[in-house]
Order: C-alpha cells, then sequence, then structure tokens
C-alpha cells in the first residue's frame, strides 16, 4: 500500500493543513453523460499489504494516516477499497474472517476494520468499498467453489 512510501515522508516535519498548496480541476461536460470521476482512492487488500501499518509508532502512523485520508491535505485520498478476510492465504498474509460460523459475526478482527475507523475519522465522507479475496469454509458446505458451474 501507500503506507511503506509515506513512512519516510510522514517522519519528516508534517506541515501544518493551511500551509498546503491546493488545485481546483473543474470538469465540463459531465452533464452530457460522460464518465463519472468518483475520486482517487487508496487498496488496503490482497493479503495483509497494510497489515505492518499499525506496527509503526503511534505517531507515525498518525502521520501516515493524515497524509492519506485528511481531506485536502497531501494525497487527499476519498476512497478505500479493502479486504474482506476468509482466514485463508491469500497472496503474501492472512486476513481474519468476520464470520467463522453461518451464526457468528464478528467485524473487529483484523487490521482492515481499525484502518477503516481511522480513515473515516479522519474523512467522513470517505467511500469505503469491500471485496473479498476468499471465503469461509463452510459457505461452501463442504465444497471447495460454492460458486462453480458445471460445464
Amino acid at each position: 500500500m501507500v503506507a511503506a512510501a509515506l513512512a519516510a515522508a510522514a517522519a519528516a516535519v508534517t506541515p501544518s493543513i493551511a500551509a498546503v498548496p491546493h488545485t481546483t480541476v473543474t470538469a465540463a461536460g459531465l452533464e452530457g453523460g460522460g464518465v463519472r470521476f468518483d475520486g482517487i482512492g487508496g487498496l488496503s487488500g490482497g493479503g495483509a499489504t497494510s497489515t505492518f501499518l499499525l506496527a509503526y509508532e503511534e505517531e507515525a502512523r498518525n502521520a501516515i494516516m493524515d497524509w492519506m485520508y485528511i481531506r485536502g491535505y497531501a494525497a487527499s485520498l476519498n476512497i478505500l477499497k479493502v479486504e474482506i478476510g476468509a482466514d485463508d492465504q491469500t497472496t503474501d498474509g492472512t486476513e481474519a474472517s468476520h464470520m467463522r460460523t453461518p451464526s457468528e459475526v464478528n467485524c473487529s478482527r483484523g487490521y482492515e476494520w481499525a484502518l477503516m475507523k481511522e480513515a473515516v475519522k479522519r474523512n467522513p465522507d470517505i467511500f469505503l468499498y469491500r471485496l473479498p479475496w476468499g471465503f469461509a469454509g463452510w459457505l461452501g458446505f463442504g465444497t471447495q467453489n460454492p460458486y462453480r458451474t458445471t460445464m
């Protein structure tokens, strides 16, 4: 994720929000059915790509999160896409499942929920987007892929 790249910058002095120059871009012609621009976002997913962010000292972690999510400041991301974990190995790490059984829901497991809460704290209007990288074993009722079709 962007966190590693911003860590070095965040370790330096963080300027005040008022000192950051702003650029305004006006998009014309969207009323006629043009392509809609929803914003600029970041991805935390694909197997533990953001897990180390929580291991940073609080001051550095807060500076990184500020750089990424405060509106009108630095990266100013307004979309965050996160992995919905399934307790499985997805690329380079494992993200905890929020439902280990059909009757249990615990959304505070893992690091994605903490990341979303921190992003919302800095930008209450951020668009959160979730995508599963895997599915809980109980979902397929013993099959490997509950969505597999037979040819």
